[in-house]
């Protein structure tokens, strides 16, 4: 039996049932619809089964904004792996930069020492590396240039590029320049004939002085004494001055005419000139590597001052290179003398080469030695009482001392890196 619906005057009603065969009833188009049991009236609501009005458009609307919460709460899916050469030429390409093996090296560069891979470092590193042997040396010291905000300056990139491919020494340049010096007074005193009697005593006045700051520069404990410091910047004045003034000496010398004397002196001013300079160098190297850096990736926080200071307490020639840690919480990155650290590297004829690292907190102390040599391991642990109660008496407590039997390298602390193998390639998946 089947039930069709048909509209009249806005209400449904029933055309049947129709019945085929002898027991068909006659067709009833008023008769009113049986409901079947269980049938649900207007505004009724059966217990098993929900009945769901169409839903408005400010329910329509709560439902999205819910669904996008949810979606914006879910995790971004995260990749981290191991980074490898193919993501670095993928960068090179990124930028339009020819992946060849030199840039390849210097984008590498670029990462172990926490500068950003960007288009505008990439164009700067180029204009100062161009021109130049482009050799890691050279790559390593426009890196640094870069991060220090030196970039403009051709003359730093040199200098640093020297100072890393040379290392050169404070101590031994120093004596260099006292015994070119020495030789120059001695030209000077023969060359009368070839310059006026007040040019002589000039040059002999500032010889004189410069050899004497020069000369005091390994009484580090008197000075200190004294409440005098080792001061770069006094050094550095001096030594621009004399140069200046042996070089204009030198250029009125070469326009007389020749002779023997005047060959001498010109050859010692040209000696003394030079050695004036590279110590020059050396200095304005100092100050640049101190130079805090501008961006600095924060797993490379960590920034030093760095002094290299003659040894008085060596026979030979030798240098301690010094450097203490900056405050980078503080404005200008000044040295925090009650929290800091302290390294220090230097070579004796008794203990060789060592080096010692120093955490300071307050009147705390944390000592660690670097040396090679076993048996100047085994004198500083000898005398391990003995350091304490010097430093004791100093208002000092040592809290912990450590020998450990490994050359120290200063470079990782002046110019750190990061380790090759801890770099990955982080993408995130949306």
């Amino acid at each position: 039996m089947y039930y069709y619906l048909v509209q009249q005057k806005g209400y449904f009603m029933a055309t049947g049932p129709i019945q085929t065969g002898s027991g068909a009833q006659p067709y009833q188009p008023n008769r009113p619809v049986q409901k079947p049991d269980g049938a649900i009236q207007s505004g009724q609501v059966r217990d098993d089964v929900k009945v769901q009005r169409a839903p408005t458009k400010e329910a329509l609307e709560v439902t999205k904004a819910g669904q996008q919460q949810a979606v914006a709460a879910e995790p971004f899916k995260t990749i981290a792996r191991k980074m490898s050469m193919r993501d670095l030429v993928s960068q090179l390409f990124k930028f339009g930069i020819e992946p060849n093996e030199e840039n390849r090296n210097l984008t590498a560069k670029m990462l172990l020492m926490g500068v950003e891979l960007s288009k505008e470092n990439f164009n700067k590193l180029f204009k100062m590396l161009k021109g130049t042997s482009g050799d890691s040396f050279m790559q390593e010291a426009a890196i640094l240039t870069l991060k220090k905000g030196l970039d403009d300056s051709p003359i730093a990139l040199r200098m640093l590029a020297n100072f890393l491919r040379e290392n050169p020494q404070l101590a031994q340049q120093l004596r260099g320049l006292l015994s070119t010096m020495a030789s120059l007074q001695m030209a000077i005193a023969s060359g009368q004939q070839v310059l006026s009697s007040s040019v002589i005593a000039q040059l002999s006045a500032i010889i004189a002085q410069l050899d004497g700051i020069i000369s005091q520069l390994p009484s580090i404990l008197q000075k200190r004494k004294k409440g005098e410091l080792f001061s770069r910047e006094e050094l550095l004045s001096n030594l621009r001055f004399t140069k200046s003034l042996i070089d204009g000496v030198k250029n009125q010398l070469a326009s007389q005419p020749a002779s023997e004397e005047k060959d001498f002196l010109l050859n010692q001013m040209l000696a003394a000139s030079k050695d004036a300079q590279s110590l020059i160098e050396s200095l304005i190297v100092q100050a640049v590597l101190s130079k805090p850096a501008g961006n600095v990736d924060t797993a490379l926080s960590e920034q030093y001052a760095y002094w290299q200071i003659p040894n008085s307490l060596a026979e030979n020639p030798k240098t301690i290179e010094l450097l203490i840690k900056r405050d980078m919480n503080r404005p200008k990155n000044p040295i925090n003398p009650r929290k800091t650290k302290i390294i220090l590297k230097t070579e004796t004829k008794e203990l060789g080469e060592l080096g010692i690292e120093m955490d300071v907190e307050e009147h705390n102390l944390n000592i660690k030695f670097n040396t090679p040599e076993d048996q100047i391991v085994s004198f500083i642990k000898a005398h391990m009482e003995d350091l304490q109660k010097r430093m004791a008496a100093q208002n000092y407590k040592t809290r912990s001392i450590q020998v450990v039997r490994k050359h120290l390298d200063v470079k990782q602390f002046l110019i750190p890196m990061l380790d090759l193998d801890d770099l990955r390639r982080i993408q995130t998946e949306v």
